[in-house]
Formats: structure tokens, sequence, C-alpha cells
């Protein structure tokens, strides 16, 4: 595996979800009930990366259960089913300044559009997901000790 650039933020490692924003305003755009958007906020989610200057490998473990994929960062499209057991098709490159991971997905059987962002921030790594309503919510994790 080849070293990562500098400019690349390295995100291997094991993750723990510390805090989100926007959440629930995310998830009542997504048509969540309210009794399902507080649940959602109080429902913890791990991630474990492995990451190189060619792909990126995720391990998403939740209450839901546990789901991987392996992106190739040069946009390849890749397929994989969720936790929420929808086939999910995705393209993934690095930004123009090579700061984040942006994911592009196509989810489910109504091919809901999505994108996520992942980048550092003060030594925390934050996921963005936006939907194709323009809403967001902002998961923020901290590395594992």
């Amino acid at each position: 595996m080849a070293a990562l650039p500098d400019e690349v933020p390295n995100f291997t490692g094991s993750w723990t979800l510390r805090t989100s924003e926007k959440l629930d305003e995310y998830l009542k755009s997504e048509g969540w009930g309210l009794i399902m958007r507080k649940a959602a906020a109080a429902v913890s989610a791990y991630q474990t990366i492995e990451q190189n200057d060619k792909e990126i490998k995720v391990k998403v473990k939740n209450k839901k259960g546990t789901y991987e994929y392996t992106a190739q960062l040069d946009g390849t499209e890749c397929k994989y089913t969720d936790n929420d057991k929808d086939e999910v098709a995705s393209s993934t490159t690095l930004s123009d300044d090579k700061k984040q991971i942006i994911e592009k997905m196509n989810k489910g059987k109504d091919s809901k559009k999505y994108t996520t962002y992942r980048y550092m921030d003060n030594g925390e790594m934050k996921l963005k997901i936006e939907n194709d309503k323009g809403k967001y919510c902002i998961r923020i994790f901290k590395k594992d000790k």
C-alpha cells in the first residue's frame, strides 16, 4: 500500500460517534417521526477505517448491525448493502484541495441521492451527510485510543 500524500487526511483507525449537528432537522426532511428522531439521536455509531492512496475501506457498526465496503478514490462505482438493507451504488473521490473524501450515492429502490463529505477538524472526523433536498447533518467522531 502506498503512503498518502501529505495534504490528504488519514482516517485510518477506529472512531466512535461523539455528537451530531442538525440531525433532527435532517431526519425530519427524510420523513422521520418524532419518536424515531429522538431514538436515532440517542444511538451510538462506530466506524473502523483502513485507507491508502487508492482506496478507503469503511466498516460501519450501529444498533442495526454492521456493514462494510471498499471504495476506490478515483470515482469507480462500488455497490454494497447498508444497515437499512438498502442497495447502495456510490462513487468516491477526493475534493479538489484533497482535504475531504466525497461519496456520491444512490440508495434503495427509490434511488435516493445523498452526498457525504468526510473531513478532519481539530483531530475529529466529521461526516457531513446531505440529501437531495439540501438538508444535512454532521456526524462528529472521536478517534478511539
